[in-house]
């Protein structure tokens, strides 16, 4: 039980306990020791001092009136749900609602939020444009809201978040309505999109609804979770983004522990960063082996299952539910990305000669592991590009191909739906989450929609500091100027960070079209500021800031 204070100095109460256990702060018969065992509904009853609200899971059958100053709150849990899930929440809060529509199930679902008093305005804007985005396209790839008779809620909370059912919790900040100098505790999380909400709101499906046998099924919950990030990159950004913010994630895998932990561990014991990290990674691709088709359709399918919903599942009925819609064996793929550790180390060459193509590459693991892997290769040509499937064994493969025209280039675009560590890529910097842990200079201004004004000639920006992975160092920075050319009168220039001021280097033009200077290519982090002195009275977007790394 988390008991702090509102800036205003009047109490704020939450609960969250997944790696201690529910029987910690009420009896109960807790999942951190038998997630197996599901309440089948639960009754909640809050009593309070009567200038506070009291939040739980499930629906709000009202409240009784109690001895002089207090109030009780009464919530009934009607699903059946894990005893770490429940949860209460006490505070000055007050409630907005937003109906949803959900065409696919041709129907409307009603979001609660519950927010601190005086916030409404930026729950408001933060909630209402966003969540009916993420809950359509989790339906779309999930299947229904499993808890639709009792609520949807997210929940402002003094801690960073947990998907307690019904009343998911989701930090105390607001990132999408911060301004610049404004602080936000989970700034490191919300660099793309409000991470608390996405990850967290997932759950609902991912570890609420469906919910692991043992904990050492841990995964389902987190791995499935931390993709849906990737799928909301992808549905809000694009493609480009998506893969990005897996590349990024590569860098965090741990190649000694494997995704599947063993059984019989507490939730505690069973926590582990890869269940997470390489979670996610395993679906990202496992979707490239099946395709998207048969692996949204599974996904769908298993989540929706009547064995599963409201109950538990293990690694291997999410094995079942997969070879059922690709149609062949993957006990390979589970053996070596599920239950096995570490990842491939794919290195690829290619020859071309007119038509004929001849391809190496070499496939060694970072463990014991052995991993097979399809590779897909795009055959480059001036009539247009073919791609083709190659099949990679342990160690090393030679394939010779003939394509249909003489080939040009040769693309092994299958490398960015594979756990590997990446040898070169792409980050883009490009939303306001983002830009606005940056430094403004006097001159410039956030608008409230979220854009530039330039509203004096000093006017200035010092990004973030930028960090790489290590082994990689920076190769490029510049800005891009295909949706805007008034870019190309910003001025950008970048130098090493350092944390002590007194070893802090000048500032270095940056020429778009050149590399980096070496000293910056072999920094350990840099940031970049960009002279906004020619564009005085200009209104202008966010811009995207392009870093190329190898």
């Amino acid at each position: 039980v988390i008991f702090t204070q509102t800036p205003s100095g009047t109490p704020w109460v939450g609960t969250s306990c997944q790696t201690m256990g529910a029987h910690y702060w009420w009896p109960c018969k807790a999942a951190f020791f038998h997630q197996e065992d599901k309440a089948d509904s639960v009754s909640i009853q809050l009593t309070v001092p009567d200038t506070l609200f009291a939040v739980s899971n499930g629906r709000f059958l009202g409240t009784v009136p109690d001895s002089a100053g207090w109030k009780t709150y009464r919530w009934l849990m009607t699903y059946p749900a894990s005893t770490y899930l429940i949860t209460m929440y006490i505070g000055p809060y007050v409630e907005l609602t937003q109906p949803i529509p959900i065409p696919a199930e041709k129907d409307t679902l009603l979001a609660h939020y519950y927010i601190l008093s005086g916030n409404e305005a930026r729950a408001r804007k933060e909630f209402f444009p966003r969540v009916p985005d993420e809950l359509n396209l989790y339906t779309k790839y999930y299947g229904p809201f499993a808890f639709a008779k009792d609520k949807f809620a997210l929940v402002q909370s003094s801690y960073p978040g947990m998907e307690n059912t019904t009343a998911v919790a989701v930090g105390p900040a607001f990132p999408h309505t911060l301004l610049p100098g404004e602080t936000n505790p989970l700034q490191w999380y919300d660099r793309q999109f409000n991470y608390m909400v996405v990850h967290e709101a997932a759950h609902e499906w991912w570890g609420n609804a469906v919910t692991a046998l043992t904990w050492g099924d841990f995964w389902l919950h987190e791995g499935f979770a931390t993709y849906s990030e990737a799928l909301w990159m992808e549905h809000r950004f694009g493609e480009e983004p998506m893969h990005q913010y897996m590349a990024k994630m590569s860098f965090k895998v741990d190649s000694t522990t494997s995704v599947y932990q063993p059984r019989h561990k507490t939730a505690r014991e069973a926590y582990h960063l890869n269940i997470y990290w390489k979670g996610a990674w395993v679906l990202h691709t496992l979707r490239y082996v099946m395709g998207d088709e048969a692996f949204f359709k599974t996904l769908r399918e298993f989540n929706t299952d009547p064995r599963y919903r409201y109950h538990n599942a293990a690694t291997a009925d999410f094995q079942a539910a997969c070879e059922k819609n690709y149609g062949k064996d993957l006990s390979w793929f589970f053996l070596e990305w599920i239950y096995g550790t570490g990842w491939p180390e794919i290195h690829f060459e290619s020859q071309v000669s007119g038509k004929k193509v001849t391809i190496q590459v070499s496939n060694v693991s970072t463990s014991r592991t052995r991993f097979k892997i399809p590779l897909d290769v795009v055959l480059h040509s001036r009539a247009g590009a073919e791609k083709r499937r190659l099949w990679l064994k342990p160690g090393q493969n030679r394939f010779k191909l003939t394509a249909k025209y003489p080939v040009t280039s040769v693309d092994p675009v299958g490398l960015r739906w594979i756990l590997s560590r990446k040898k070169h890529g792409t980050m883009w910097y490009f939303t306001d989450l983002d830009f606005v842990m940056g430094k403004f200079g006097k001159g410039l201004e956030l608008t409230p929609e979220r854009k530039l004004f330039v509203k004096e000639k000093e006017a200035s920006y010092i990004s973030p500091v930028r960090y790489l992975f290590r082994g990689a160092k920076f190769v490029r920075l510049r800005l891009d100027t295909s949706k805007d050319a008034r870019w190309k009168k910003v001025a950008l220039e970048a130098r090493a960070h350092f944390f002590r001021k007194k070893n802090q280097k000048p500032w270095e033009k940056v020429n778009p079209d050149s590399l980096l200077p070496g000293n910056l290519q072999h920094a350990r982090s840099i940031e970049y500021r960009l002279d906004f002195s020619r564009l005085t009275g200009e209104t202008l977007p966010i811009p995207k800031v392009i870093l190329t790394y190898e």
